[in-house]
This record gives C-alpha cells, structure tokens and sequence, in this order.
C-alpha cells in the first residue's frame, strides 16, 4: 500500500515547491503497486487454473478491481488528510459505508446476493467515492504553490527508501495477526 509513503512527503513537497516532482513519483509509486498486485493476481489465478479451483477467477478478478479503487481512495484520502482538507475527509469517510449499504439494500436482491454480486456493488460504490475524491483532489490541486525552487528532488527514491522497514517487517506484522486469528479459531 502506497499511501504512508506518498502521505508523508506531501508538506514537505508543498513547502519545497516540488509538487511537480512529486506528483509524477507518486504516480510512479502507484503504478508499481497496481503492477505488483496485478502481478500477484496473475499468478494467483494461473495456481487457481491449475488446482481445480477455476470457478474462483471471476471472484478473484473482482477482488483485485476493488483492491485498486480501494488503495485509490485511501491514498487519496491520505493525501487530502495530509492537506488538512479534512471535511472532505469526513465526508468520504461517512458516505462509503452509507453508499454501500444503500446499494447492498436495493440493488443486490435483484441478483441473488452471491458473492460476486456484492463484490461488484462494492466496487461500484468505491469508484462513486473515488470520483469524488478526484474532483476534491483536482480541486486541491489547483491551489498547490507552482515553480520549483532550488534542485528538484527525486521524491520516488526518497518515498522508496523510507518505506523499505515497512516492507521488510510487513510480513511478520501479517503473520503475527493472522496467526492470532487461526489460534482463536482452534
């Protein structure tokens, strides 16, 4: 997930007058994890394919497309926090679950309630929240100062390197939870 790292150099950006710079690491940042998880799904799916479990690639599809809008709208929504645009934060805050229950309310008994089906409402009504982050967001951006001052920073190696601690123990954080979870379960 991108997002403490591209939330991170936000003010220090803005203060710089470096959001050119930035912006552009931040979209090369994203399209590293959109390739990761895509990546990770292909060979996911392919395991699927050939374990009898291919019933589950339309699933898997879903799962992966709302992955993406999700880690969309959290990386939006940090970056509008870091901005201090916080009613804007609030109010996607408050309107995704609303969204979602409204539509799983109205929509969803005219297909059968199966997993597939909700998976899509869900992505529908995250891509409705993700459009109004990028209208927030492309307001906000308009405000950011322009002209670089000094030497340009190269915001994708710094964002890089301070996430590699993140990286390295993620695993051990997802393990440790996990693990809770499967010895309550015993």
């Amino acid at each position: 997930h991108d997002k403490p790292r591209i939330m991170r150099y936000y003010t220090i950006t803005v203060e710089r007058r470096d959001v050119a710079n930035y912006t552009k690491a931040s979209k090369k940042l994203m399209s590293l994890g959109v390739a990761v998880t895509l990546g990770l799904s292909a060979f996911i799916s392919l395991l699927a394919s050939f374990t009898g479990y291919s019933a589950w690639l339309g699933g898997l599809a879903l799962a992966t497309i709302l992955t993406q809008v999700n880690s969309f709208n959290a990386t939006l929504n940090a970056l509008q926090n870091a901005a201090r645009q916080r009613n804007s934060v609030a109010l996607h805050g408050m309107a995704d679950p609303w969204i979602k229950v409204l539509f799983l309310h109205f929509f969803a008994p005219f297909f059968n309630y199966t997993i597939n089906v909700v998976i899509g409402i869900y992505i529908l009504c995250s891509l409705i929240i993700f459009t109004s982050q990028t209208l927030c967001f492309w307001r906000l951006y308009r405000r950011m100062p322009e002209g670089e001052q000094g030497i340009p920073t190269d915001w994708f190696h710094e964002m890089v390197r301070f996430s590699k601690p993140f990286v390295i123990f993620n695993p051990f954080t997802w393990l440790q939870s996990y693990s809770d979870r499967w010895s309550l379960v015993s």
